[in-house]
C-alpha cells in the first residue's frame, strides 16, 4: 500500500510498504479521508515524533475491509470514523471512566501506524460507525468535533451538577430529566421526541444545561466553530471571537450566528456589552495562545466556567490582578483533553453522530482549505513549515 512516512523531521514521503493484517481483535480499515491535526506538525517539523520513521493521521473515517479473530463480521463494509486513543482499559483513570487521562495508552497516529495511507488496522472498539447521511468527509471531523464536545461536557457536567454516569441513578430517572430538560429547542437540535428516546439521556443532560445560559467561545479555527455550533444547538447565547475577519465570515457561513474581531484594546470590554453585560456564563478558549488565553477570563461572569481547550506552545503569564479576579469572581477554570468519557468511546461520540447527522454540527466547503490527494503529502505539510509563505487558511486533508 502507499503510505506517508515521515522518515526523519522535516522529511515526508509517500512510498509503499507492507499492508497491516488485522490482529485478533482488530478491524483494516480503508482509509478515505484523514485530517491534519495541529498536533502532526511539530512531529514533522520539530522532530517531536516518539519515533523515526513513522506514519501519522488520526483523524480520520474509511470503510472496513477486513476483520481479525475475535471481531464480529458484521463489521464488514461498516462506514467508519476513527477513534485514535487506545486506553489500556486496565488503570484507575480507566476504571473511572476518564480515558483521556490514561497514563498507558497508545495512540493511532502517534504511537501506533496512523491513517495517512490506504489502509490502516485499529482495535475494533476503536471504530465509530458513520451514519448513512454522514459523508466520509464529515466523518473525518468526528474526532475534533468530539474534542469540542468533551469540553462541553466536563463544563455542562459542572453546571447541572452531574455526578458520575455510574452514580447519577437518581438524576437518571426520566422524571429527574424532564425537569432539568429546558426543552424543545435541544429536543429537535439531537432529532428526539423525549428524553426517554435517547440512548444516553445522562449525556444529554449535560448537554442540555446550556439552554439559556450566555457563552463565549475564543478562537474560530475548526474546534472554535465546532463549540460555537454544539452550543448553539443546546439552545445558549454563544458569540465565537476572532482576530480576523476571514475566519469569522467561514464561520458564519457553517451557521454560527454571532460573531467579533478581538482586535483592540477594548474588545474584551466590547464583547461584554454587546453580549453579556454582566459577563459569560462559560468561556471555551480554542486559541492555544499564550497571549490571549489569561485574557479569556477577563470575559467571565462571576463563577463564571471556564475552559481550556487549546495548548499553548509558550510561557503563559497571569498578572497578580488577573489572579486576584479568578479568586473575587470565584471562577471556575478546567483544562480538557481528547475526547472520551465512559461508557468507551464516550458520550461525546453518539452526540457527535446525532448533532451531524441533523446538520446542528456540519463541515463546510469554506471550512477545508485543501484536500491532497495522499501522493502530495509532503506538499500538504509544508503548508506548515515555519517561515511557509502558503499557511492554510482552513482544514487540510490527505485522501486515501
Amino acid at each position: 500500500m502507499k503510505a506517508a512516512v515521515v522518515q526523519r523531521p522535516e522529511v515526508v514521503e509517500t512510498c509503499e510498504m507492507a499492508c497491516p493484517a488485522p490482529a485478533p481483535g482488530e478491524v483494516l480499515v480503508r482509509v478515505a479521508y484523514c485530517g491534519v491535526c495541529g498536533s502532526d506538525v511539530p512531529r514533522v517539523w520539530m522532530g517531536t515524533a516518539h519515533s523515526y520513521p513513522i506514519v501519522l493521521g488520526h483523524e480520520f473515517s474509511g470503510e472496513v475491509v477486513e476483520v481479525g479473530d475475535g471481531v464480529d463480521a458484521a463489521l464488514m463494509g461498516q462506514r467508519v470514523a476513527g477513534v485514535p486513543l487506545v486506553p489500556c482499559h486496565e488503570c484507575d483513570d480507566c476504571a473511572a471512566g476518564d480515558f483521556s487521562l490514561c497514563k498507558h495508552y497508545s495512540f493511532i497516529g502517534s504511537r501506533r501506524p496512523g491513517a495517512f495511507a490506504e489502509y490502516v488496522a485499529a482495535p475494533a472498539q476503536n471504530v465509530f460507525p458513520l451514519p448513512d447521511d454522514v459523508s466520509y468527509l464529515n466523518g473525518a471531523f468526528f474526532e475534533p468535533a468530539t474534542v469540542a464536545l468533551h469540553a462541553l461536557r466536563l463544563l455542562g457536567r459542572l453546571q447541572w451538577g452531574c455526578g458520575d454516569a455510574a452514580g447519577a441513578e437518581e438524576d437518571n430517572q426520566p422524571e429527574k430529566l424532564q425537569e432539568k430538560f429546558v426543552g424543545q429547542r435541544f429536543i429537535s437540535a439531537v432529532g428526539n421526541s423525549s428524553p426517554e428516546d435517547c440512548e444516553s439521556p445522562h449525556a444529554y443532560a449535560w448537554f442540555a444545561a446550556y439552554a439559556g445560559s450566555t457563552a463565549a467561545v475564543v478562537g474560530s479555527g475548526t474546534i472554535g466553530i465546532f463549540l460555537a455550533q454544539a452550543l448553539q444547538a443546546a439552545g445558549a447565547r454563544v458569540v465565537l471571537l476572532g482576530r480576523r475577519e476571514a475566519p469569522l465570515e467561514v464561520a458564519q457561513e457553517a451557521g454560527v450566528r454571532q460573531v467579533a474581531l478581538t482586535s483592540g484594546d477594548d474588545w474584551i470590554t466590547a464583547a461584554k456589552e454587546a453580549y453579556a453585560p454582566i459577563g459569560f456564563d462559560f468561556v471555551f478558549d480554542a486559541t492555544g495562545n499564550a497571549a490571549a488565553m489569561p485574557r479569556s477570563l477577563e470575559l467571565a461572569a462571576n463563577h463564571g466556567r471556564v475552559c481550556m481547550v487549546g495548548t499553548p506552545k509558550e510561557d503563559m503569564v497571569f498578572s497578580p490582578r488577573l489572579w486576584e479576579d479568578i479568586n473575587r469572581k470565584e471562577l471556575f477554570l478546567t483544562g480538557s483533553w481528547m475526547s472520551y468519557s465512559a461508557p468507551w468511546p464516550g458520550e461525546e461520540w453518539p452526540l457527535a453522530a446525532r448533532l451531524f447527522a441533523v446538520g446542528a454540527m456540519k463541515v463546510t466547503e469554506a471550512m477545508v482549505d485543501t484536500v491532497y490527494p495522499l501522493a502530495e503529502a509532503a506538499e500538504a505539510f509544508a503548508r506548515f513549515a515555519p517561515g511557509s509563505q502558503n499557511k492554510a487558511s482552513g482544514k487540510v486533508l490527505i485522501e486515501a
